[in-house]
């Protein structure tokens, strides 16, 4: 979890944009808290290791894509929600797809203890 809370403390630092009278309000934080609590619940202790273990490529890009959030994070714009949301939704499905492939992996390690198990 480390990752996603420093990725979380980098962006604390972006102002908060105003769209909604006087009371700040931060759409683009709003967008990426809502994707972050989503892989946090589906997170399984192991799973960043194994991807720069094992899907380099996949966590390439998903760095890659952090960069660009920030990036469009950062400019602040209205007219650039629709670009976080698109960039925010990949990053969110290449994050549950190394979490996914891990959780398959582990369950192929319990399976073949057991069998193990059996057979002595």
């Amino acid at each position: 979890m480390k990752v996603y809370n420093d990725l979380r403390e980098n962006i604390k630092s972006i102002a908060p944009m105003k769209f909604q009278g006087e009371r700040e309000f931060d759409p683009f934080g709003e967008i990426f808290n809502k994707a972050l609590v989503a892989i946090e619940k589906r997170y399984i202790a192991g799973s960043i290791s194994y991807g720069e273990r094992m899907l380099p490529s996949i966590v390439k890009e998903i760095l890659s894509l952090e960069a660009k959030i920030n990036e469009v994070w950062k400019r602040n714009r209205k007219e650039d929600i629709d670009e976080f949301r698109e960039l925010l939704k990949r990053w969110y499905f290449l994050n549950l797809s190394i979490i996914e492939k891990y959780k398959k992996q582990m369950g192929k390690k319990k399976s073949m203890g057991s069998e193990i198990n059996v057979v002595v």
